[in-house]
């Protein structure tokens, strides 16, 4: 049910807190989870997941420690981590569950319960458009890798996209037009 998923949602936002406050790194509520907070005083009726996000620094901090800091049943997924999963940001999942989605169904990588943590990476307005330009394909490229294999479940549109925007290596791309323009000592100066 949907208050079981949210259960195991919220036991792995409290392990992630603990890990956060443990090691000084900074993050907040984002995306539905922070309209379900103001306006529903939680979740959001409709909504099944959790997300949070961090500075670009403290989300590679939190990859580091994580090594020492997450144990079982709690995995962080990363492409590196977990082979096979090429999502474009960070999962923390609780490995003694199954979320899975019909589009995963034919992939092996873990797919428990989770909470999605993104990245944010300072941009300068007047670079805006043109950044926007170069993450957007890179992350469908991301995601339509990891739909390989699953063709039987997609639409038309969807598999055309899939050919057009796939490469078998989007993390390298992705993380390099990260890192353009990603200067985590400019947050250390404030």
């Amino acid at each position: 049910s949907t208050k079981q998923i949210w259960a195991i949602e919220l036991d792995l936002l409290m392990e992630f807190q603990r890990i956060c406050e443990k090691h000084g790194l900074r993050y907040f509520a984002f995306g539905g989870t922070m309209l379900g907070a103001v306006r529903h005083r939680g979740f959001i009726p409709w909504d099944d997941d959790i997300d949070v996000a961090m500075p670009m620094d403290d989300y590679l901090r939190l990859q580091h420690i994580a090594k020492e800091e997450v144990a079982e049943p709690y995995c962080l997924q990363t492409p590196y981590l977990d082979a096979g999963s090429y999502f474009s940001f960070m999962k923390l999942r609780n490995g003694q569950t199954t979320f899975m989605s019909k589009v995963f169904q034919a992939q092996t990588f873990n797919q428990g319960a989770f909470i999605d943590i993104f990245p944010l990476v300072e941009c300068p307005p007047e670079k805006m458009k043109e950044q926007r330009g170069k993450i957007y394909p890179s992350i469908l490229r991301c995601s339509n890798y990891m739909k390989r294999g699953c063709e039987a479940v997609l639409t038309s549109g969807q598999l055309q996209r899939m050919r057009e925007y796939h490469s078998d290596e989007p993390m390298r791309e992705y993380e390099a037009i990260m890192r353009e323009f990603c200067n985590p000592a400019r947050s250390e100066e404030r």
